[in-house]
């Protein structure tokens, strides 16, 4: 029995998914090393931090998944809709998997959580939700400016950028103009409306500064 024990032990230590304990409150009795590669921090309670409690679920997430917990048949297993769950660098990593109420099970006396990072796989799928959408909008368009609007309202987000513009050289391929950009602070924006067209980039002064014309 006891080699069994250990043997399981080790088999859960060794688990890329993420092997979470909770109480009745929602406290973390036990939590597998895979958190910390995951998501960054070790999350087990200790004598000096013994009440862990569930604020590292988003916001949003959070009373969906503690109702739905919570309100477990005792041996029911309940397959989680995807939550988010806060990374040590305060990011958000998607996660999905199963939870087994086993409070009536004097060896766990705990509800226990099998879950895995999905992240890549929800963001991949929003992106190609975002590029159909983009595909779509941008065939309904008929001028320029709806173009620009388009690519910088829904073309940035189909991409996964915060920020970007849409630039078109003249007919001359002397200067390049900025139709638009989204994302960027003024002070930044405004120089960049028009600038000399050297190959890629913009010329640059020995010093690393960028010279603008306007």
């Amino acid at each position: 029995m006891h080699n069994n024990e250990s043997s399981f032990q080790v088999l859960i230590e060794h688990s890329a998914d993420i092997i979470t304990v909770l109480d009745q409150r929602g406290q973390i009795l036990y939590q597998s090393p895979s958190a910390h590669h995951h998501l960054g921090c070790d999350r087990n309670p200790t004598p000096q931090h013994h009440h862990v409690n569930l604020d590292y679920l988003h916001p949003d997430d959070r009373e969906r998944i503690v109702r739905q917990v919570h309100h477990s048949e005792p041996g029911m297993t309940l397959t989680l809709c995807p939550y988010r769950v806060r990374h040590a660098n305060g990011s958000w990593r998607w996660m999905k998997g199963t939870a087994v109420n086993l409070l009536d099970n004097p060896n766990v006396r705990g509800i226990l959580v099998q879950a895995r990072d999905v992240t890549v796989e929800i963001q991949a799928e929003k992106r190609a939700r975002a590029l159909e959408g983009l595909s779509m909008a941008l065939a309904s368009t008929s001028t320029t400016d709806q173009v620009v609007q388009v690519i910088l309202l829904q073309g940035l987000d189909a991409m996964g950028a915060i920020a970007g513009g849409v630039v078109r050289l003249d007919d001359d391929a002397q200067h390049v103009n900025v139709l638009g950009t989204a994302g960027y602070p003024e002070r930044i924006e405004r120089p960049w409306r028009r600038f000399p067209w050297t190959r890629l980039s913009p010329p640059q002064t020995p010093c690393g500064k960028v010279t603008i014309s306007s």
